[in-house]
């Protein structure tokens, strides 16, 4: 059986190679992920950007911080400061490229998120979509969440709507002292 899912596997790479791409995503408790990231910000998402590189789509989100929550020390960041994640993946013109457990964000929107520092000082979110929460009233949402519902985010007259999935979510004030917690365990 191993056998045929791996030849099953490399065959839809060879006949797929631009188009097809496989994650495997550990399931992680919100402290890991919180212990691994270097950055934790709340901010906006001011802008989303498509473009392919190498004959595969990217996002770039640009963010405008809030507040910082957590950070290294190397590359630090500051309230009002606008950093960019960049997420393998998306739709420019005729290139698509769907990835199981990438984090989604929307113009506009308000998110709690769990940050990176990769190359050329873009950002990545730590354990994917296990990393970016969606501020909604006082509570964040998480897409991975075992409800796996997903919520309105854009209402028809561009105000923000939610309705909250019926699993536990977590305030800005728990997630904070989460985040103090695991860095107090180092």
């Amino acid at each position: 059986m191993k056998l045929y899912v791996c030849c099953l596997s490399l065959l839809t790479v060879l006949m797929f190679p631009k188009n097809s791409y496989s994650t495997t995503m550990m399931e992680q408790d919100v402290e890991t992920v919180m212990a691994r990231a270097g950055y934790v910000v709340s901010a906006t998402v001011l802008d989303i950007t498509s473009r392919v590189e190498n004959n595969t789509p990217f996002e770039y989100i640009t963010l405008k911080v809030k507040e910082v929550h957590k950070q290294d020390a190397s590359f630090p960041i500051y309230e009002y400061d606008e950093i960019t994640i960049r997420l393998l993946g998306g739709q420019v013109e005729d290139k698509k490229l769907d990835i199981d457990g990438r984090p989604e964000f929307v113009e506009d929107e308000d998110v709690f998120v769990a940050l990176n520092l990769g190359e050329n000082r873009f950002f990545y979110v730590v354990g994917n979509v296990q990393g970016l929460y969606h501020v909604a009233g006082s509570k964040l949402i998480n897409d991975a969440a075992e409800s796996n519902a997903m919520f309105v985010r854009k209402g028809e007259t561009g105000e923000t709507k939610f309705v909250v999935p019926s699993g536990e979510q977590k305030t800005i004030q728990e997630m904070k002292a989460i985040i103090e917690k695991v860095e107090e365990e180092k």
